[in-house]
């Protein structure tokens, strides 16, 4: 991110933390939740199993998403997924 913006990698943590804040780690996850939020409905990704979505998003590791989600969004992955499922039935 630095790189592209031509920001000292410590000016922009700095700007981050300053106006959003988080933690520069913490401002990335929550950019993945929302990538996420925003593309669970694209066709390629209904075959995804939960752990495929979690790399397609960027993250490394089960756990780190696992704890991500329920920080922005306050409730599991799963949960969030069945109030999917749930509200795409009834529609």
């Amino acid at each position: 991110m630095a790189e592209q913006t031509k920001i000292p990698a410590h000016h922009l943590s700095s700007l981050i933390s300053s106006e959003f804040n988080l933690h520069f780690q913490d401002f990335i996850n929550l950019k993945r939740i929302e990538y996420l939020k925003d593309h669970i409905e694209d066709i390629g990704w209904k075959k995804l199993t939960l752990e495929g979505i979690c790399w397609e998003v960027g993250f490394t590791s089960r756990t780190t998403f696992f704890r991500a989600f329920i920080k922005f969004t306050g409730i599991s992955p799963s949960e969030y997924f069945n109030t999917l499922k749930k509200n795409n039935h009834s529609a």
